[in-house]
């Protein structure tokens, strides 16, 4: 697949709220003084980062982070492949799609105010998909899912229920639950939980049940999208709000 890359400007990134510098330990007057420097030198570095645009068909990849770039084949060919996989199942995902993949957790928290364990956030109205480096999400065995997953809410309808979006995009990404599903929890406060999770292992459990509500929705309307490629059907246009049980 061929890649056009391009150099960008130097962007500054401001510094976390949080502090997130961690200080090392000195053992005297001189090693403090250069251990200063470092820092300074360090603070330099995060706060200029030197990015770099990767096109694609339908695609654009921003990246800040030379670690990232061995990865880019795979981020276009994953993306290029839900593209179809979308369309073949009556959703239309947006002509131009702006991936940004953040150098840091610092740079990824500060663009979407999502937690550290939230590996990618989708922006619907801005048709862009930010996501944490590519190297992490790619060590934990989840690059190919995570990037199918944020795709297809892009192509979503708009007017789904947190708990469909999200059930229906693990069907669609291949994701399993990874924790028990919460019980007794109402739609209502599935929506909540969802929408800020607490924790990563209440997020979890959020998850599980919204997939579980997605799936034994599609399976009450006939369909079976339980294993991957989906049937034309299962998320076809003409599924309204209406119908989504409360």
């Amino acid at each position: 697949m061929k890649v056009l890359t391009l150099a960008l400007r130097a962007v500054p990134l401001a510094s976390s709220r949080e502090g997130s510098v961690f200080p090392s330990k000195s053992r005297g007057r001189v090693t403090l003084s250069f251990g200063l420097i470092g820092l300074a030198l360090a603070l330099s570095s995060t706060q200029a980062q030197t990015w770099q645009t990767h096109r694609s068909p339908n695609f654009i990849v921003q990246t800040a982070s030379q670690a990232d770039t061995q990865y880019l084949e795979h981020l276009f060919q994953t993306l290029q492949s839900a593209r179809k996989d979308l369309k073949n199942f009556s959703l239309e995902p947006p002509g131009r799609v702006l991936v940004v993949v953040h150098p840091s957790l610092e740079s990824y928290r500060k663009a979407t105010a999502q937690p550290w364990f939230v590996l990618a956030q989708a922006n619907r109205a801005e048709h862009q998909i930010d996501v944490q480096r590519l190297h992490v999400v790619a060590e934990r065995g989840q690059l190919e899912a995570v990037l199918r997953h944020e795709y297809f809410h892009l192509a979503q309808p708009e007017d789904w229920p947190r708990w469909l979006a999200e059930g229906s995009a693990m069907i669609f990404a291949g994701q399993k639950p990874t924790a028990k599903a919460l019980e007794g929890v109402s739609a209502t406060r599935l929506e909540e939980i969802l929408a800020n999770p607490p924790n990563s292992q209440t997020l979890a459990r959020a998850m599980a049940g919204a997939y579980e509500r997605a799936r034994a929705y599609w399976k009450k309307r006939g369909h079976t999208p339980y294993a991957l490629p989906l049937t034309e059907k299962s998320f076809g246009v003409r599924h309204k709000t209406s119908q989504i049980p409360a």
